[in-house]
């Protein structure tokens, strides 16, 4: 009989509420876990944009990155493809393996210190928000950049992009 008491009690308790507050002071003790972000120096890119390629994969490289865990270090080649006016997914492959995957958003921007490239002045300036979905580097924090992009030629126009600034994700 001495065995059922503790059960008793739980059953008396739950009949009054009590056992409800009981349970909520005996959940996890542990805080929840801060979000894991990388940090990388700068992105720098390229791609062909136009009518007759409907736009290639913007390939970038990113260089200097480190993370809260260690789980991103070195560079990574980020590989996004371009859903004009704005949007764009695409993965970070790091070079010790791990990925990340993301959806990126851009909008115009102005007053960034826009550096000339190949004696071009920035085209575009634009702020860049992106949003993590997965990957194995196990990063959860969304990040963005600032970005200057210069585009030349007609028709199919080169577009080179350089970040200003770090690059968090």
């Amino acid at each position: 009989m001495r065995k059922l008491l503790p059960v008793v009690a739980a059953a008396a308790l739950a009949g009054s509420g009590a056992f409800v507050s009981i349970a909520a002071f005996g959940g996890s003790a542990s805080a929840a876990k801060a979000p894991v972000a990388a940090t990388c120096t700068s992105l720098v890119g390229d791609t062909t944009i136009g009518a007759a390629t409907g736009g290639d994969p913007i390939l970038s490289t990113v260089t200097g990155c480190t993370s809260t865990d260690t789980k991103v270090t070195g560079d990574a080649l980020d590989v996004a493809s371009l859903t004009p006016p704005s949007t764009s997914v695409g993965t970070v492959y790091f070079t010790n393996g791990k990925t990340v995957t993301f959806n990126e958003d851009t909008v115009a921007t102005s007053g960034l210190d826009c550096p000339t490239f190949l004696g071009m002045a920035a085209n575009e300036q634009e702020t860049t928000t992106i949003t993590v979905t997965g990957g194995n580097a196990k990063v959860t924090a969304n990040g963005g950049f600032n970005i200057c992009a210069y585009v030349s030629g007609s028709g199919d126009n080169t577009i080179h992009q350089e970040s200003i600034g770090p690059v968090t994700l």
